[in-house]
């Protein structure tokens, strides 16, 4: 393994890390701080991302399925999962064909992800019409599909629903199972999956099961608003650069 699959493998625990702290952003650190660093191609990282989210999230789901909102999940995941095919296959050509345009899509979208966590919406009074989930899911299943980050848009709809805390969590881990189940699908049967990206996948999954494990012993000393301002400060700082780049 060389330096730069050491230095990916370190931005995976870092962002398990802080997901762990926060909730959030495992994802859009990892993929900001490849499109910085070039260690590892993008489609390889989104490869690795989404099955480590995927063994993350379903571990998370197994004590909370009695929780999720089956019809809510079902009409998101309705709309993400043939979402996340289109998320891939833009994914692949912009790699190849527009190479700055994806990096500073993908600054975007790390923004845009940081500054939604910093907001606190009002939660509804009556549930959003069921077309919203539709549409929720496909802006999280192209995001899924092209840098492996679905929650930002699916994190912001469902906190603002009157729902319990605990559906609200069991319906997310069931979307973001369902997002990168359907990823590594998609990614395995176009042979995305070859040598190099598999061995990877493998020495990623114990270095972010020993940063989840050092996030919840030891969490930084700051309330849950120092936490998002922690997070967004680091998803500003991966974010601004690939602007510039």
């Amino acid at each position: 393994m060389g330096a730069g699959e050491s230095m990916f493998l370190l931005a995976l625990a870092a962002g398990a890390y802080v997901q762990t702290v926060t909730g959030f952003a495992l994802g859009l650190i990892v993929m900001g701080a490849v499109a910085l660093g070039g260690w590892v191609p993008l489609p390889a990282a989104a490869a690795v991302v989404s099955v480590v989210a995927l063994v993350n999230n379903a571990l998370a789901l197994a004590g909370l399925r009695r929780h999720v909102a089956a019809g809510r999940a079902a009409r998101i995941a309705a709309a993400l999962v043939p979402s996340v095919a289109l998320g891939v296959w833009l994914l692949e050509r912009l790699s190849v064909a527009a190479e700055s345009f994806l990096r500073a899509l993908l600054g975007t979208v790390i923004l845009g992800a940081g500054v939604l966590l910093m907001l606190h919406p009002a939660r509804r009074r009556r549930p959003a019409p069921a077309w919203s989930d539709l549409a929720f899911g496909a802006v999280a299943g192209v995001l899924g599909g092209l840098f492996s980050t679905a929650g930002p848009p699916v994190v912001y709809h469902l906190y603002r629903e009157p729902m319990r805390l605990v559906e609200v969590r069991a319906t997310l881990f069931a979307v973001f199972v369902l997002a990168s189940l359907s990823r590594v699908l998609y990614v395995a049967a176009a042979g995305g999956f070859d040598a190099h990206t598999t061995g990877l996948a493998a020495a990623a999954l114990p270095a972010v099961a020993a940063a989840t494990w050092l996030g919840r012993r030891f969490p930084p000393p700051l309330g849950e608003s120092g936490l998002r301002r922690l997070a967004f400060g680091i998803l500003a700082l991966l974010a601004l650069p690939l602007w510039l780049v």
